[in-house]
């Protein structure tokens, strides 16, 4: 099971440095940008794989409150740096 984790949190971060790129070259962003959306999006998959690792190992709160503490930050991040990626087109 971890290793269909592994590889789908492989997969997940090939796609989205792909896309990264292919908005990169489209809208012309600075390094702050990048930087947010990388932290943002390595936090999230960070917390995917805690709360995995957790239910694996029979910690189900731990895998609750993996997911809101690192997923909700990365969440608050990616809307932060979108919002700046937006605020900074117009």
């Amino acid at each position: 099971m971890m290793g269909f984790t592994w590889f789908t949190l492989g997969f997940i971060s090939i796609v989205s440095a792909y896309f990264l790129l292919e908005y990169k070259k489209k809208y012309n962003w600075n390094s702050l940008i990048i930087i947010g959306f990388i932290s943002g999006l390595g936090t999230i998959l960070f917390s995917i794989a805690w709360a995995v690792g957790a239910v694996l190992e029979g910690v189900p709160r731990s895998a609750s409150m993996g997911l809101l503490v690192f997923g909700l930050g990365g969440i608050v991040i990616l809307s932060v740096t979108f919002r700046f990626c937006v605020e900074k087109k117009e």
